[in-house]
């Protein structure tokens, strides 16, 4: 019972600076100053390869926008499908520019930087070939004063019903990191939707020294930003969220998340990984419950399903429930399935092997 206390007074800690630290995130955002962005100042790169499922819909969200930007810079990381063909078929009348990676050149970092050389803003939004966006994105985005870095919110939805799980746990990372930037600096960006200073990102070059790992573009680049102690925001805004969708199924969801494992091993982010650890203990603890007694396994458990609903900040919806009562009792036994799915997986994408 005294572990239990333990436990339970642990959890309590972490809420209440959980939710002080998402209030300190808004005023923060609320007190910052300074001149707002301007969509003709802003070049938005979106890198793809083999991108020809999703382009459709993320074109179809670009015309539907109430605002544009600069221009928009499609960069051709050596597609193998009918990308290049569908997106040049439908971008008339935009000003869009399409670029191909040279031949000594390949992925993700190599083409944004690649678009970046070739942009004409001053303010680089970098997009993924698999989002959809608010209309009156870039109305809303005109509202926030500029940072060397804006960390913009993208919302994870189920492709299928069997992957609710890995879209329940992203959205319960994005909520901590809102939090953690609210005490002191974000841990997580994500590449989908990231407005960077160009004048920075040339000065730091933050690409310079890992080139080479496949994949990690916006942890390598948010932790140079923070290294070199470049303003950095996180902005929670509905109106400029993009929203992408999980892989198709439960195996390419655990590619995907050995993809993002990887990454954050090489970066080796201190703080995020101290952080990391305080969650695989408020994640683990419970399990150990069930050596003392069922009774008291049970009302650890409980009252982790109630934490993470809170954490969540979900709409009390039976799904959102549901999602969650799974999230909280299969997230120890995923992690660990995780780590033993690495040791024996190709580490493999888009063809292409994860260094």
């Amino acid at each position: 019972m005294i572990l239990a206390i333990g436990y339970i007074t642990l959890c309590s800690i972490l809420y209440t600076l959980f939710r002080i630290g998402k209030k300190k995130a808004v005023i923060k955002n609320q007190t910052s100053k300074g001149t707002k962005y301007n969509s003709t100042q802003i070049s938005v790169i979106i890198p793809f390869r083999n991108e020809e499922n999703n382009i459709p819909n993320l074109i179809r969200s670009i015309k539907n926008l109430n605002k544009l930007p600069l221009e928009f810079i499609w960069v051709n990381d050596h597609s193998t499908d009918q990308s290049v063909s569908i997106l040049k078929e439908q971008i008339n009348g935009f000003n869009h520019i399409v670029l191909h990676l040279p031949k000594d050149l390949i992925g993700k970092k190599n083409a944004l930087i690649y678009g970046i050389t070739n942009a004409k803003g001053e303010y680089i939004l970098t997009w993924d070939a698999d989002i959809t966006l608010q209309a009156n994105f870039f109305n809303s985005l005109e509202s926030y004063p500029i940072s060397s870095l804006g960390v913009l919110p993208v919302e994870m939805k189920p492709a299928v019903q069997s992957t609710s799980f890995f879209a329940t746990e992203f959205h319960f990372l994005n909520q901590i990191n809102i939090s953690i930037y609210g005490w002191f600096r974000p841990i997580i960006a994500n590449g989908a939707n990231l407005l960077i200073d160009k004048a920075a990102f040339n000065q730091i070059q933050p690409y310079q020294e890992n080139l080479a790992v496949a994949s990690g573009d916006d942890q390598f680049l948010l932790k140079q930003f923070n290294k070199q102690k470049q303003s950095i925001s996180v902005i929670s805004d509905q109106n400029l969220i993009a929203t992408t969708y999980t892989p198709s199924s439960i195996k390419k969801c655990l590619e995907q998340r050995i993809r993002w494992a990887t990454k954050t091993n090489k970066v080796n982010d201190k703080t995020a990984n101290l952080i990391g650890i305080l969650g695989l203990i408020y994640h683990f603890i419970p399990i150990l419950f069930i050596f003392f007694s069922l009774e008291t396994f049970l009302i650890v458990m409980v009252l982790k399903i109630i934490f993470d609903f809170l954490i969540q900040e979900q709409k009390i919806r039976f799904n959102n429930i549901s999602n969650i009562i799974l999230f909280s009792i299969f997230y120890p036994i995923y992690t660990l399935f995780l780590v033993v799915y690495m040791l024996f997986s190709k580490g493999e994408w888009k063809g292409r092997k994860i260094m």
